[in-house]
């Protein structure tokens, strides 16, 4: 602080200033969400404002306009290229691609005061589903405001993000960037936003890959020209015969679920959701009963109509859209609880496979060098050791899955995570479903242990395939060329001499190799010594099998 006085006698004197209590920067919901606040500039498209100042470029330019700086941006990047090539919404090819897609889009606009929906057909396809988003959202003549409003959009394509960012609010771009291109660039997140700039609005998010084991059969690689997720081929791996009971490609398939929920406060709130349904089917039947599972499904909806945002008709749990849930975070923590419930048997079922096919492999390929199993020589350990470096190459892929997700739920749960902003709910289902969401979390730790443990027997495995492979690689190799550099006769007795000599050179090179620097030459010595100790009492007994290896203490 600073005493007055005369200029000269003023001195600067140092006060430490009052700690500041860590309540103050903790993560807590806005009280202000839970009330009614006027705020109608949601119904202004934000390019329609930007195009009054005379913004020059097309939909998607403006959109991302403000998302652009001098450094170049990934995600804009990553929009921009899934959308190049595909027409506008207004060109008269688009007005006849309208007749030739499915729909895939799902709208659902209700009134917080009357409760009461709009009428309009649930699934639209492109240019329906633009026509109704330019719509006023309040104040429409003879209709309900949409104060809650629900999009869903399956297999999210080129035309349907031009409906949305042709129509989306200025508070809304941000959070749809983001859902874009996390969606399409397969990313993982849960948090929870809040603005801080101008009118303080909320924003939900939820964001989570995941592989799903599949049958392709004969599969077109494109759908109307969208291309799908990448796959990962398992034709070097055996499907258990019981999951296999059809014909075609077994490989698992790169899927994603979207979604966000912006809002001003828990009256007036908007849900995107966007998630991947063209995926195939789990068991190659199912393929052939798609076209009568969707007539079906078409006329139960006449007797219900089904929320697709939460489920896509798929899990225990298929909730009625006419039982709305109207506080946005009672319905985030909803949808994030049967999604990641779907996620979960997605991965259970990849496990189980990848599990059960690496311990029916290694219990068939007992690898060792005794005398009286000879069989895993030439070709059969080369192709050995190409099966376990690309089970290697799949575990680290899917070990890559899990811990992006388990780091996504540990930042979220963490004591400064946003997990806080659910801190003040006392209502017992909400907890229940926030305890339901951390038992499937804890589910997909136990399966990332699992995959673990196959990953450290795969790399053992490897380890003693080189150790097989090299001698005998060395050997072949001598034993293919015309020149003679030893002198001794060639024939199978001196190319199982020259196996074991070479084995044991190879693993004393690489003994000595990982001792050198650690220890003094007396106790390197004591090193090989012991190591060959049981080489000397096998060689004694010569029934045995010998497997080469390194001290357990080492």
């Amino acid at each position: 602080m600073i005493r007055r006085g005369p200029w000269y006698r003023q001195v600067l004197v140092a006060t430490p200033s009052p700690r500041k209590s860590p309540e103050r920067y903790a993560k807590k919901w806005d009280k202000d969400f839970s009330k009614h606040r006027d705020f109608y500039e949601e119904d202004t498209p934000f390019l329609d404002d930007l195009r009054e100042l005379r913004a020059d470029g097309n939909n998607l330019e403006l959109f991302l306009r403000d998302f652009v700086s001098e450094v170049p941006s990934c995600k804009v990047k990553i929009i921009q290229d899934f959308c190049r090539g595909a027409l506008p919404l207004s060109s008269e090819s688009g007005e006849a691609e309208k007749t030739e897609e499915e729909p895939q889009a799902w709208l659902d606009d209700r009134d917080s005061l009357t409760k009461l929906a709009r009428a309009n057909s649930p699934w639209l396809r492109a240019h329906g589903f633009y026509a109704q988003l330019k719509l006023l959202r309040f104040g429409l003549n003879g209709q309900p405001n949409a104060d809650r409003r629900l999009i869903y959009v399956k297999n999210l394509g080129p035309s349907y993000i031009f409906a949305l960012t042709e129509t989306a609010s200025f508070h809304q771009i941000g959070a749809l960037r983001e859902a874009f291109w996390k969606h399409l660039a397969l990313k993982s997140s849960l948090k929870v936003k809040i603005s801080l700039i101008g009118f303080k609005t909320f924003s939900l998010e939820f964001n989570m890959p995941y592989l799903a084991l599949r049958n392709f059969g004969t599969r077109s690689p494109d759908r109307l020209g969208k291309p799908m997720r990448k796959r990962i081929d398992l034709s070097f791996f055996n499907i258990p015969k019981q999951a296999n009971d059809g014909h075609g490609t077994y490989g698992l398939q790169e899927a994603h679920v979207s979604l966000s929920i912006i809002g001003v406060d828990h009256h007036r709130w908007a849900c995107y959701c966007f998630a991947d349904t063209d995926i195939g089917s789990a068991c190659p039947d199912d393929q052939s009963h798609e076209d009568e599972q969707e007539e079906t499904d078409a006329a139960e909806e006449e007797e219900m109509k089904e929320d697709p945002v939460v489920s896509d008709g798929q899990g225990d749990e298929v909730p009625e859209a006419d039982m709305p849930v109207w506080d946005p975070r009672d319905y985030f923590l909803r949808v994030v609880d049967v999604r990641m419930k779907q996620i979960l048997r997605e991965w259970e079922n990849v496990v189980h496979v990848v599990d059960e096919g690496v311990e029916d492999w290694i219990a068939a390929h007992p690898f060792s060098l005794s005398r009286h199993r000879r069989r895993h020589q030439g070709d059969d350990v080369q192709e050995a050791f190409d099966w376990i470096v690309e089970m290697i190459g799949l575990l680290r892929r899917l070990l890559g899955h899990f811990s992006k997700t388990i780091r996504v739920w540990k930042r979220f749960v963490a004591s400064d995570g946003d997990i806080s902003y659910f801190s003040d709910i006392s209502e017992p289902h909400i907890r229940q479903r926030l305890d339901s969401i951390r038992g499937v979390f804890d589910e997909l730790i136990d399966l990332d242990e699992t995959l673990r443990g196959l990953n450290c027997s795969c790399q053992n495995l490897r380890e003693i395939m080189s150790q097989i492979l090299a001698p005998v690689g060395i050997v072949v190799a001598y034993f293919g060329t015309q020149q003679e550099i030893f002198h001794f006769e060639r024939n199978p007795r001196s190319f199982v001499i020259s196996v074991v000599v070479m084995t044991l050179s190879v693993n004393l090179i690489a003994l000595f190799i990982f001792t050198a620097g650690r220890c003094s030459w007396p106790k390197r010595i004591n090193y090989i010594l012991e190591w060959l100790s049981p080489w000397r009492s096998e060689l004694g007994q010569g029934d045995r099998g010998i497997t080469p290896g390194l001290p357990h203490h080492v």
